[in-house]
């Protein structure tokens, strides 16, 4: 079984959308993500690939959904085990690319967290879970001027 990666952009307030978008446009964490996640597979809800329109290129893309759809380029999966036993065909570092009600499912069962802590609140009407310091350690960071790049690892109970 694959480790369970989560990534995701947070404001102060923990909010990480607003009416189904990135309530702000930071070019350099768009190219933190697309260096962590290129080569890897991202499970995504369907409302967040609406969102950005389209599979990113050099990923393997999984769409949870609760509706039967289909999607080209796009593995469609309509449950939480069936995505990862999804992912588990393909190669690369399992990442968990939101929306909220995701990270919500998957947030007690992840290994890692790659968050980027965005300076400043947001009108947000979607969040990020609580991140319970007691139940994680940060092991690597990096400093943005927009943001700082934290690498969170799971203590071990």
């Amino acid at each position: 079984m694959k480790k369970i990666k989560m990534i995701a952009a947070i404001a102060e307030n923990n909010g990480i959308g607003y009416k189904t978008k990135i309530p702000w446009h930071i070019p350099e964490d768009f190219k933190v993500f697309k260096e962590t996640t290129l080569g890897n597979i991202i499970i995504m809800g369907l409302t967040t690939y609406y969102s950005i329109g389209k599979a990113l290129p050099g990923r393997t893309t999984i769409v949870l959904s609760k509706d039967p759809v289909e999607i080209e380029g796009v593995e469609v999966t309509y449950s939480i085990p069936e995505a990862l036993e999804k992912a588990e065909e393909f190669s690369g570092d399992l990442f968990i690319a939101g929306g909220a009600s995701v990270y919500h499912a998957f947030i007690s069962d992840a290994d890692e967290l790659y968050i980027s802590h965005v300076k400043g609140t947001y009108e947000a009407d979607t969040f990020f879970p609580e991140i319970k310091k007691e139940e994680w350690e940060v092991i690597d960071e990096k400093e943005y001027s927009e943001f700082t790049f934290k690498h969170y690892r799971r203590k071990n109970p």
